[in-house]
């Protein structure tokens, strides 16, 4: 029973974040600061319940996502490196979630410039994904497409062409 309104009481700030976030009548700023508060309440109080890691790493993609999409790279960084080890022990090392994890890394070592470290990561949830999935699968595309990204980036356009997939 209290297991459960932990629960209850986490989804209830995701959704209060979210919420937050998509709320026109605040400012910019003010959304966003709101919600990284909700966030991380939501991120302590499962640390602090011990909820099922399932759900934990649920929470902390969120949160990650949040803490990427503005520009929060440092602490994006850090939960997204927890998501990936408590994926890897949840689901093994060849996954969807672990590929991703690779990928959210990837993503952020990107968006800060580090582009060898990145193509280290896509390239891990690329073997991943080709692997699960095969070579024509939206997933394997967009790793693929992240690639390319990163070349594009270092101006090295030429450096993926010739790949059929």
């Amino acid at each position: 029973q209290a297991k459960e309104n932990v629960v209850l009481s986490v989804d209830e700030l995701l959704l209060k974040a979210s919420v937050m976030l998509a709320d026109t009548a605040f400012p910019v700023e003010e959304r966003i600061a709101h919600s990284g508060v909700l966030y991380n309440k939501a991120l302590t109080l499962s640390r602090e319940c011990d909820i099922e890691m399932e759900k934990f790493s649920k929470v902390l993609d969120e949160y990650c996502d949040y803490l990427y999409k503005y520009a929060k790279y440092e602490e994006a960084m850090s939960v997204a490196k927890e998501k990936l080890e408590l994926d890897k022990g949840l689901f093994g090392e060849y996954s969807a979630d672990v590929a991703t994890g690779y990928n959210n890394i990837g993503l952020v070592y990107d968006r800060q410039g580090n582009y060898s470290v990145a193509l280290e990561h896509y390239n891990k949830a690329l073997g991943i994904q080709l692997a699960i999935f095969g070579e024509r699968h939206p997933y394997v595309a967009s790793s693929y497409n992240n690639i390319g990204v990163v070349y594009s980036s270092q101006g090295k356009c030429s450096a993926g062409v010739g790949r059929n997939v």
